[in-house]
């Protein structure tokens, strides 16, 4: 793409001291995350899921030693490997990951694909990174100012507008919708113009609908690489490229995946447009299509038996992206009482960040009883 990594927010008319603290506006400060090997930017989404740029460093072994939410530090929770979003053939720039413990902060709501315009909208960029450096040229048309190093790195916000019309981005291995916000200086706050610099990928751009802020994209990269050239021509000015979020969001939520399959955000959950006998809330579980009948996404049964010891099994699919859903493998006997199961899971199909979804089976000794039962329940969260 002929960029470099996001990381970090110069302002157009503040210094490094400003803007530290929740804006008056009321966007999602406390959601904001540093995360990262070097420290970069993450999103908390909520149900324990945080949103970054793919390319991000997660450091050794895939797992970041920095999570700070809220002013609170978290680890990674390292059972669940941190997961691309990718749809159709776009590779999309963007990743979740799970951390350890609740910051007790609400669900982050998403723009929505065809619902909400996200494009020629004011918005606010919050992420953490350094700040503004030398002042290095300084026209009647052009301002720059270089980037400083990690002892100004702090949360920060500023405001930008995003850029009208489509933009995809192909390159280093990703392509996927993306959203522009140039550094033109024509807001009508030109103070709080933002620039992102190195240090904050994975940085969120949030939207206001009737007061209602909603994540419209994830930071990605800038135009320019040591320095952010703010402008009163866009021509020359600088930009920054988030992933469009809206165009993706239905990996991430049960709402967004019926509005992107079915037209109808609302979709009954038990609704089975296809009549393969799965009903819409499993269809999104194991990465079904609900306008295309495929009773194979359905789990199945069966019976292992491992160094002498007989298992019973319980095979699915699960798209791993998805932040609104749990997936419980539960036992029984009778088929009236369940509990959940002491599971040995295997991946089957996955077991990377690059495959979003993946197969696996679930083995539960057999045990000595009549019979055992399983299944697999999927809870809304």
């Amino acid at each position: 793409m002929g960029s470099t990594p996001a990381h970090a927010l110069i302002l157009y008319g503040r210094t490094n001291a400003e803007n530290l603290t929740p804006p008056a506006s009321g966007a999602p400060w406390a959601h904001g995350t540093r995360v990262g090997a070097p420290n970069a930017s993450g999103v908390y989404l909520g149900n324990g899921y945080v949103i970054t740029a793919n390319h991000v460093d997660m450091g050794v072994g895939n797992v970041s030693t920095t999570i700070v939410i809220n002013n609170v530090t978290y680890t990674q929770n390292t059972a669940f490997t941190p997961c691309r979003l990718s749809s159709g053939n776009h590779v999309v720039d963007a990743k979740v990951f799970r951390i350890n413990g609740d910051p007790g902060l609400p669900v982050l709501p998403i723009a929505m694909n065809g619902v909400h315009t996200d494009t020629s909208k004011n918005c606010t960029i919050i992420a953490w990174g350094v700040g503004k450096g030398n002042l290095t040229s300084n026209t009647s048309a052009n301002t720059t100012w270089s980037w400083n190093g990690v002892s100004t790195q702090v949360q920060r916000w500023g405001t930008n507008r995003t850029e009208p019309g489509n933009l995809t981005l192909s390159g280093g291995g990703y392509q996927y919708n993306a959203l522009l916000a140039s550094q033109d200086i024509l807001a009508s706050s030109p103070n709080d113009e933002a620039a992102m610099t190195i240090g904050d990928s994975g940085g969120g751009l949030f939207i206001s609908y009737n007061g209602t802020w909603r994540l419209a994209g994830i930071a990605t990269d800038v135009s320019t690489f040591g320095a952010s050239t703010f402008s009163g021509n866009p021509m020359f000015a600088g930009s920054t490229r988030f992933v469009r979020l809206a165009h993706y969001a239905h990996l991430l939520r049960f709402d967004h995946w019926r509005n992107h399959h079915l037209g109808n955000a609302t979709a009954p959950y038990t609704g089975d447009n296809d009549s393969d006998g799965l009903p819409n809330l499993l269809e999104y579980a194991f990465d079904g299509n609900p306008a295309l009948a495929d009773a194979n996404r359905a789990p199945v049964g069966g019976f292992d038996t491992v160094l002498g010891i007989d298992y019973v099994t319980v095979t699915y699919w699960h798209r791993r992206t998805t932040t609104d859903i749990a997936l419980t493998v539960e036992e029984s006997t009778d088929a009236v009482t369940w509990s959940p199961a002491t599971v040995t899971p295997v991946v089957l199909v996955g077991n990377s960040t690059d495959i979003p979804v993946w197969r696996i089976k679930a083995r539960v000794p057999a045990g000595s009883g009549p019979r055992k039962l399983l299944r697999v329940k999927v809870t809304l969260l």
